[in-house]
């Protein structure tokens, strides 16, 4: 304040350049101080009353907290309450794994129900080719009902009995079935016999090859290996004499 007022005679000499802003600046300047000077104690003691008053506020909070800090360090110290904490993390940490379990098996029918698609899928083609194979093999029933009758004849021929001779197309589809194959059942009386077998054999590969005669297709001679030479005489001469007349009058008839 005294360096200000000794700064007077200087705004003076300033005033005559400036008068009324510098006068108004002096002035209020002047009276701010002089406030501050006059004022200064009780100032800084409302100041202090207001800070010892947000001190005691402070105190206050802290002492409450100190409170629920010593009601909590207590309840954690009490074994009951650990050993349910840890009963629980042992409860979640199974719960986890439950979790685990369900996404990995959600993951598996995934897995499962792609494979489903595909296989229906292939099941389709595959159902769409038999058909195909179905239709092919129908044009053949007239060919399969000549071999049958064929083999009829020359088991009735050779033994004076009945054989059997059936064709049939596997359209079903599982694991245990050739899905798509023709299975052939040829069976003859007493056939486990030696002779038996192979003359059965014999009398199955003439059926085809008198099929082919008859439909003027495929290979028309029969070339067999020394299972000829097994069965019965007597059988085996009539099969002979048999198959021999025939060609004869198939023969002709193609001259």
């Amino acid at each position: 304040m005294r360096e200000l007022v000794n700064l007077q005679d200087y705004y003076k000499q300033m005033i005559n350049y400036f008068p009324e802003s510098l006068s108004k600046n002096y002035e209020q300047m002047e009276q701010f101080f002089a406030y501050m000077l006059e004022n200064r104690g009780d100032y800084f003691k409302r100041r202090i009353k207001q800070l010892e008053e947000e001190a005691s506020k402070l105190v206050e909070e802290k002492r409450r907290l100190q409170d629920i800090i010593t009601i909590s360090t207590q309840v954690f110290q009490n074994t009951q309450i650990v050993d349910d904490i840890h009963s629980i993390n042992e409860q979640l940490n199974k719960e986890y794994e439950r979790l685990a379990d369900v996404k990995m098996k959600i993951n598996k029918y995934d897995e499962i129900n792609d494979l489903k698609i595909a296989i229906n899928k292939k099941e389709k083609e595959i159902l769409e080719k038999m058909l195909e194979y179905q239709k092919e093999y129908n044009q053949y029933s007239d060919y399969i009902e000549n071999i049958q009758n064929h083999f009829t004849k020359l088991v009735n021929i050779a033994y004076m009995q009945e054989g059997e001779l059936t064709y049939w197309y596997e359209d079903e589809l599982n694991k245990r079935t050739p899905t798509g194959r023709i299975t052939i059942t040829c069976k003859i009386d007493a056939e486990n016999s030696h002779g038996r077998l192979y003359m059965k054999i014999n009398m199955f590969d003439l059926a085809l090859f008198l099929n082919r005669i008859d439909n003027q297709a495929g290979c028309q001679i029969l070339i067999h290996d020394g299972s000829y030479c097994k069965p019965s005489p007597d059988a085996k001469a009539k099969i002979i004499n048999y198959v021999d007349e025939y060609l004869k009058i198939e023969q002709g008839n193609i001259l």
